[in-house]
């Protein structure tokens, strides 16, 4: 295992290990389970065996961490426990609502956002999935509240992990299509992790491959972008 020195960035509240890798060494994506959980937190963190007990009127909301069109990610706590959580609900026609939950539903990587639950729909026809809470927020809100650029040592951690997470998904022929700062979650401990898989595509067999357009155009790479100005086609 490689030596890890911890950088700390004051202005972030945010403590980035930072691996002594050699040069083009490439990052280990060992996809270990999630952590047990502790203790006040037990119960609420075993999703499989408490999944049909959970309910939405379970947690108590205790602030917004976004929104969007398809739906709002709250912070919550469990009434009994204390535990916290992101809630994010999904509004009730919103086609992609059921794909991101199966997909988060059946991913364990310490690089993508774990989904502990997906709750019963509400009366509303609205889809809720119970997801761990990534304490740092967004590399995008980060970034916004850092006085000047992100050391590259920093930005050389992100890449791996997030290089890991995706490593992950690729080999079970998930396609994300939208990686950029506002999906990738950081938490204080340094962990980067993939989230936000509303536009998330599974490949149906081996071997496919994804020719899909959509996504953010600003994190688009050149090709996928204009494939016509890099060669005349796209190869996915």
């Amino acid at each position: 295992m490689a030596l890890i020195r911890e950088k700390r960035l004051p202005q972030l509240h945010l403590s980035v290990p930072v691996p002594t890798r050699a040069a083009g060494q490439r990052p280990n994506p060992t996809f270990a389970p999630a952590p047990t959980p502790t203790p006040n937190a037990k119960r609420a963190s075993t999703p499989t065996a408490l999944s049909s007990q959970f309910r939405v009127a379970d947690f108590e909301k205790l602030a917004v961490l976004g929104r969007g069109n398809g739906g709002t990610v709250y912070k919550v706590r469990h009434r009994e426990t204390c535990a916290l959580y992101a809630l994010k609900v999904q509004h009730y026609g919103n086609p992609a609502a059921a794909a991101e939950a199966d997909i988060l539903s059946r991913t364990a990587s310490p690089f993508v956002v774990r989904c502990h639950s997906v709750l019963p729909a509400a009366a509303s026809g609205d889809i809720a999935m119970l997801l761990e809470l990534v304490d740092g927020g967004s590399l995008d809100s980060i970034r916004s509240r850092l006085q000047g650029a992100f050391p590259e040592a920093a930005l050389a951690e992100v890449a791996a992990q997030t290089l890991s997470g995706l490593a992950y998904l690729h080999a079970r022929r998930t396609v994300h299509l939208d990686i950029k700062p506002a999906n990738l979650l950081a938490s204080k401990a340094g962990e980067v992790k993939v989230a936000d898989f509303g536009i998330a595509k599974v490949l149906s067999r081996a071997g496919e491959q994804c020719t899909s357009y959509v996504g953010t155009t600003a994190y688009m790479s050149p090709e996928r972008f204009d494939p016509e100005a890099h060669g005349g086609h796209y190869d996915p």
